[in-house]
C-alpha cells in the first residue's frame, strides 16, 4: 500500500481542516512522521497558507510544503491548464516524497465558482501521483436523503475512475447542528440515531471502509466578540473578548432559570429580568466563566451587578441588550458555525477527537517493493525523470531555428525549470520582435548569437573536415550560409553540447551536415531515429520513424539493438516487437522474411535481448488480443520497443497515434552519431520541443 493519502471532499465545507489535523495524529501515533500539501492557493491570501497550513505551520504538527499560487480561483477551471498544474504538483510531490514519511495532500474544496472542476482535478491529481485516496463528505443537513445522494455521488466516482485507488470514505458532522440556534438549549434538535445510520450507508456504499464522525460540539465555538457585533451588544465587566470562545447559549426566557447551565464553561446564559425572583438562585450557583447577557438598559444592569452580584460575593462577565428575548434568539439563529478556533487547545482537542475515528483507516506500509518487476513510467514520471536528470548536468543546446516562436517559448521554459543552458541563433532584432508579437520576455539566461556575425570564423574548419570531398574556400563561403552547417561547426567544436533543430526544415536538411561533419559512431554502420512516445500509464520507442526508408535485414537489426541500448539509457527495460502486417506465420512476403532473418541476428549477436516477430500491432500493444494470435508470448501486451518495418510504416503509425491520442513525441531522437543532434517535426508542440531537449542534454552526458 502507497504511503501517500490524498483527501478529495465531496461536498462544501465538509470539514477538511480537521480530518488532516486527525490524520496527522493517527499517523504520528504509527510513529510515522508526515508532509502536508495544499495544492493551490490564491494569491492575494494574506497569510499566504491554507488554513490547514496555517494550522499545521503555527503548532509544528508537520513539514509543510508551498502550494502553487494561483491568481483566482477560475483559473483552476481553465482545462488547458491542468497539464501543467499537475506537472508542478507532482514536481513538488516527488522533490519532497521521502521513504520515511507519510505524505497527505488535502484536495481542492467545492467552490460555486468551480462547477466540480474540484473534483475532476482532485481526481486527475490522484491519478497521476498514484496516491489512495480518501473522500471526505458530511452529513450537515441531518437528511437519509442528501446523504444518499451523496453516497450515490461517490459510488459512481469510483466505477467510472476504476484506475483510482479508494482507501476509505469519511463521513463528518453527522448530527451537525449547522447553525447556533441548535446550540440554544430550549431547541430541540432532531438527531438521528447513529447505529441505524451506519447500517445504511454500509450497505449503500461500494467503499466498506468507512469512518463515521459524529459532530463534537467541544470542538468548534463561535468568538464572543463576533455576537456582540451581530447583536448589538454593549459590553460591561469584560477583558479579553477577543480571546473569549462560545460553546453553548443558554436562555432564560421561562418562569424557571436552568441552573445547570449556569456552571457550564463557555456558555453564554441569556438571563430574562421577568426572571428576576430566580435570580438569588442564579447567583448562588453561577460559574464565574458563563458570560451573562441581560436584556435590559444600562441602569438595570448596573442595580444587577451591584445589588445581587456583590451579595454573593460574584464576578462574572457581563453584558446587556435592550432587545427582548425573541428578537435576540431570532437573530442569533443566523449566525453560522463554520471556522474552528486557532486556540491551541482547541487544536489539541480537534487532534485527540478526530483521531480515534481515523485509526481504522490509516495504514503505514514499512514491506518495500518487488524489485524482480520491470520498472515502467507513466507520463508524468518519465517527463520529471528527464527534468531531474538534466537540472544537474548543465549542458548548453543550440537551437539552430532561433528565430521561431515555438523555439523561443521552448528556450524560456527550459531556462526556467533548469533542463539546459539555451542559445538562440538567429537575428537578435527579429527574436525579440517575434517575443514581443507574444508578449514574452525573453530570459537573461538564454544567449542569442547573430549567425552573420561568426560564421567566417568557421571557414577554415570546414575547409578541413571536408577537403577530401573538395572543399575550397569558395564553396566554404557558400556553405556556412546554412545556419545548420554552422551550428554542427560549433558543435564539432565543443563550444555547445547538442543541436535541436527542424522546426523549419526537412529531416534530410537538418541531418546531412551532422553526418557529414560529426559522423556517427564507430560502432554503428547506420544513423537511425527513434521516438519516445508518452502514453498516459506508459512510456513507448517507435522506430525508425524518420530516416531509413527501406532498411535490410542487416540494417533492421542494427535499428533494434540501437532501440534497445537507448531504452536502457534511459530506464525503459527493452522489450523488443517487429512490427509487421503478419503476426507468427500467419502471413507470407517479402518483409515478413527481412524481419525473421534481422530477429536471428539480434539473438546471434545479444542473445540478452527479449525479442518477437513478425507481429501485427494490435498483438504486440494489447495482451488480450496477443494471447490469442500468438499464445505464450514474452511480448505481447509488454513491448516497450516497437521496430517497424520500412520508414513508410513507421511514419504513418507514429503520426496517426500521437494525434489520435495527443500525445507528447519526443523526436525525431538520432542514434549513431558521435554527438547529439536532434530532429524536430514541423508539427512539433511547444512540449515535444522542451522535452527533445532534454534528451538532447542526456545524449550529450552520455556520450
Amino acid at each position: 500500500m502507497n504511503n501517500t493519502i490524498m483527501l478529495i471532499p465531496i461536498g462544501y465545507d465538509v470539514g477538511l481542516t480537521t480530518i488532516s489535523l486527525g490524520l496527522i495524529k493517527s499517523i504520528k501515533e504509527k510513529n510515522c512522521s508526515s508532509i502536508f500539501l495544499k495544492p493551490f492557493l490564491i494569491k492575494k491570501n494574506k497569510e499566504n497558507s491554507s488554513l490547514t497550513t496555517l494550522i499545521i505551520k503555527q503548532n509544528k504538527l508537520s513539514a509543510t510544503i508551498n502550494s502553487i499560487l494561483i491568481n483566482k480561483i477560475t483559473d483552476l477551471k481553465i482545462k488547458k491548464n491542468f497539464s501543467d498544474f499537475i506537472e508542478k504538483i507532482y514536481e513538488k510531490y516527488r522533490n519532497n516524497k521521502t521513504k520515511k514519511k507519510f505524505f497527505l495532500i488535502e484536495g481542492i474544496e467545492e467552490n460555486k465558482y468551480l462547477d466540480n472542476t474540484n473534483i475532476e482535478l482532485n481526481l486527475k491529481i490522484a491519478n497521476e501521483i498514484k496516491t489512495n485516496v480518501i473522500f471526505v463528505t458530511d452529513f450537515k443537513k441531518n437528511n437519509s436523503n442528501h446523504i444518499e445522494e451523496k453516497i450515490d455521488y461517490i459510488n459512481n466516482i469510483i466505477q467510472n475512475n476504476n484506475k483510482i485507488k479508494v482507501q476509505a470514505l469519511v463521513i463528518n458532522k453527522i448530527n451537525n447542528p449547522n447553525n447556533i440556534k441548535n446550540l440554544i438549549n430550549n431547541n430541540k434538535n432532531k438527531k438521528i440515531k447513529i447505529s441505524n445510520f451506519i447500517n445504511k450507508i454500509q450497505k449503500l456504499s461500494i467503499c466498506k471502509n468507512i469512518s463515521f464522525i459524529p459532530w463534537n460540539i467541544q470542538l468548534f465555538s463561535i468568538s464572543l466578540k463576533k455576537i456582540c457585533s451581530i447583536l448589538h451588544i454593549k459590553k460591561m465587566n469584560i477583558k479579553n473578548i477577543n480571546l473569549i470562545s462560545i460553546n453553548s447559549i443558554t436562555i432564560s426566557e421561562n418562569e424557571k432559570i436552568p441552573l445547570n447551565h449556569a456552571c457550564q464553561m463557555n456558555t453564554l446564559f441569556i438571563l430574562d429580568l421577568k426572571n428576576r425572583i430566580h435570580i438569588n438562585d442564579l447567583c448562588k450557583k453561577l460559574n464565574e466563566s458563563v458570560i451573562l447577557l441581560l436584556n435590559t438598559n444600562k441602569r438595570n444592569s448596573l442595580y444587577i451587578q451591584h445589588y445581587y452580584f456583590k451579595k454573593f460575593n460574584k464576578n462574572p462577565s457581563f453584558l446587556y441588550s435592550e432587545m427582548n428575548t425573541p428578537e435576540l434568539i431570532s437573530k442569533l439563529k443566523n449566525i453560522k458555525l463554520k471556522k474552528i478556533n486557532l486556540n491551541t487547545i482547541r487544536i489539541k482537542n480537534i487532534k485527540k477527537n478526530i483521531s480515534i475515528y481515523l485509526q481504522k483507516i490509516v495504514h503505514i506500509n514499512n514491506t518495500k517493493k518487488n524489485k524482480t518487476l520491470p520498472f515502467k513510467f507513466s507520463a508524468i514520471e518519465f517527463k520529471y525523470f528527464l527534468k531531474k536528470i538534466c537540472s544537474n548536468l548543465k549542458k548548453t543546446i543550440l537551437y539552430t531555428e532561433g528565430e521561431e516562436k515555438k523555439i523561443i517559448q521552448s528556450a524560456n521554459i527550459c531556462t526556467k525549470k533548469n533542463i539546459a543552458s539555451c542559445i538562440l541563433l538567429g537575428d537578435p532584432n527579429k527574436i525579440y520582435k517575434t517575443a514581443s508579437t507574444m508578449n514574452i520576455s525573453i530570459n537573461k539566461r538564454i544567449k542569442i548569437i547573430n549567425p552573420n556575425v561568426i560564421r567566417k570564423k568557421y571557414i577554415t574548419r570546414l575547409i578541413q573536415l571536408r577537403k577530401h570531398k573538395g572543399m575550397n574556400i569558395e564553396k566554404a563561403n557558400h556553405y556556412i550560409k546554412n545556419n545548420m552547417v554552422l551550428s554542427t561547426l560549433m558543435l564539432e567544436n565543443n563550444e555547445i553540447d547538442g543541436i535541436v533543430a527542424g522546426i523549419k526544415q526537412t529531416t534530410a536538411n537538418t541531418l546531412i551536415p551532422p553526418f557529414q561533419l560529426i559522423k556517427k559512431n564507430k560502432e554503428n554502420s547506420l544513423i537511425s531515429s527513434i521516438f519516445f512516445m508518452l502514453f498516459k500509464e506508459k512510456v513507448l520507442i517507435f522506430a525508425d520513424c524518420a530516416i531509413n526508408i527501406s532498411p535490410n535485414e542487416y540494417q533492421l537489426a542494427e535499428i533494434a539493438i540501437q532501440s534497445a541500448n537507448t531504452a536502457k539509457k534511459f530506464k525503459i527495460t527493452p522489450i523488443i516487437a517487429m512490427i509487421s502486417y503478419s503476426t507468427g506465420n500467419s502471413g507470407k512476403g517479402c518483409s515478413v522474411e527481412i524481419i525473421k532473418k534481422s530477429i536471428q541476428i539480434v539473438k546471434k549477436s545479444h542473445p540478452d535481448i527479449i525479442i518477437e516477430g513478425p507481429i501485427q500491432y494490435d498483438a504486440a500493444i494489447n495482451y488480450e488480443i496477443g494471447k490469442i494470435k500468438i499464445p505464450h508470448s514474452l511480448v505481447s501486451g509488454k513491448a516497450t520497443i516497437f521496430i517497424f518495418p520500412d520508414l513508410n510504416t513507421g511514419n504513418v503509425v507514429y503520426k496517426a497515434v500521437q494525434q489520435s491520442n495527443n500525445l507528447i513525441s519526443i523526436g525525431p531522437i538520432i542514434q549513431g552519431l558521435k554527438k547529439p543532434v536532434n530532429d524536430l517535426s514541423r508539427g512539433s508542440s511547444i512540449q515535444d520541443i522542451v522535452y527533445t531537449t532534454a534528451i538532447t542534454v542526456i545524449q550529450s552526458y552520455l556520450n
